[in-house]
């Protein structure tokens, strides 16, 4: 990935600057931390010995804290003060600008939570990003409609914009990092949310995984939200057929129709699936259902399959491993400021963090960290 950063001290000056913190107190970042930490106007109030009415009127934007409750609000929610007046230059996501791979039992909450945590991680991207320019964006856009609605015709579509060859996908997470994408490894903390997407103008596009899924789970979440990002975003959609779009999108992106069914001819069983699975690193599931779909094998023994995985216990936890795939860009992000002269303090301060939590999220380093493998995000409430 070719770098375009600059070292030279000036650059650096002119980047903080770009990156100034704001003079007055916003409301939309109080709100943002308060979700965050799952916790309601009640909780805030009554850690800050006021009412719960005065901190309505501080998130309404009809009043502001007192110094001394600001420093309160910033120790109640672990983070600096400064993070409390962030005049962000692009909007936070509301709940409607996320796509994400949930089941229906996700508590609203928890996905709010998600929602407020994954605003401080796009903020600290847009910060991180003034030292250089982001890569650009190969991450097509196509839009089904004008395509009959063929959404197995879109995702070879997209396979071809972005360079993906014949065969098995090899690693997902490269291939929407090298077309400008920024994958985040994200304990999201909740186990009935798989992955998220989200776009704002001027920022890459940005997928929050569950890292702490099964690789084959991940791959197809990803999958999946790559395909609202190519059919979806900009658009008013209906959510459920925008779900089933991308279900069959990642099916097809990683299952293409043309060759998987040459690997689905004869007898289907457990050993066989165990077989492909190897092969195309996505579930005996996703493949079960992809055979189904395309009418390789009828009704009948896609459910004998699937009761016969579920006797097995294979519905949750499959055999065959398949290895993960690390995500590097927001990790070449940090060692570039690294690399440009910044201490690990002054990186805490750039992504408006303690020190102690930026430790916490991306690892316990006595020194500057080096994340040769990458970044796992670790949220800690």
């Amino acid at each position: 990935m070719k770098s375009k950063r600059t070292n030279s001290p000036m650059a650096i000056a002119r980047a903080s600057q770009r990156a100034a913190i704001g003079s007055r107190f916003n409301p939309d970042m109080l709100s943002t931390c308060r979700q965050a930490q799952r916790m309601s106007q009640k909780d805030v109030a009554e850690a800050l010995h006021v009412s719960q009415a005065l901190v309505g009127k501080w998130e309404a934007g009809l009043s502001e804290p007192s110094d001394e409750n600001v420093a309160g609000l910033a120790k109640c929610f672990s983070v600096r003060e400064e993070l409390l007046y962030v005049d962000r230059p692009r909007k936070s996501a509301s709940m409607s600008d996320y796509y994400h791979r949930a089941l229906s039992k996700a508590k609203r909450t928890d996905v709010k939570a998600i929602h407020a945590r994954c605003n401080l991680l796009d903020l600290q991207i847009d910060r991180l990003l003034n030292i250089r320019e982001p890569d650009d964006d190969q991450i097509p856009v196509i839009d089904p409609d004008n395509h009959a609605g063929d959404v197995d015709r879109v995702a070879m579509m997209a396979r071809t914009a972005m360079g993906v060859p014949n065969g098995p996908v090899a690693n997902l997470v490269e291939v929407v990092e090298r077309c400008g994408g920024i994958v985040i490894d994200h304990d999201l903390e909740v186990d009935e949310v798989d992955a998220l997407c989200r776009w704002v103008p001027e920022l890459p596009k940005l997928f929050f995984i569950n890292g702490f899924k099964s690789a084959d789970r991940i791959r197809f979440s990803l999958a999946h939200e790559l395909g609202h990002t190519v059919m979806h975003f900009g658009k008013d959609n209906d959510l459920a057929v925008a779900e089933e779009q991308a279900n069959r999108f990642a099916s097809a992106f990683l299952l293409p129709p043309h060759e998987i069914k040459k690997d689905l001819r004869g007898y289907i069983d457990l050993a066989h699936l165990a077989a492909l699975k190897r092969k195309w690193k996505v579930s005996m599931q996703a493949i079960v259902r992809c055979a189904f779909t395309h009418h390789v094998i009828d009704k009948r023994r896609y459910q004998s399959l699937m009761v016969q995985m579920s006797r097995k216990g294979w519905r949750k936890t499959e055999p065959i491993t398949i290895e993960s795939e690390t995500p590097q860009r927001f990790k070449q992000l940090l060692q570039e400021h690294l690399d440009a002269g910044y201490s690990f303090s002054e990186l805490a301060q750039l992504l408006i963090m303690t020190e102690e939590e930026l430790h916490r999220t991306f690892g316990d380093h006595h020194s500057a960290p080096t994340w040769d493998d990458g970044v796992r995000l670790r949220l800690v409430r």
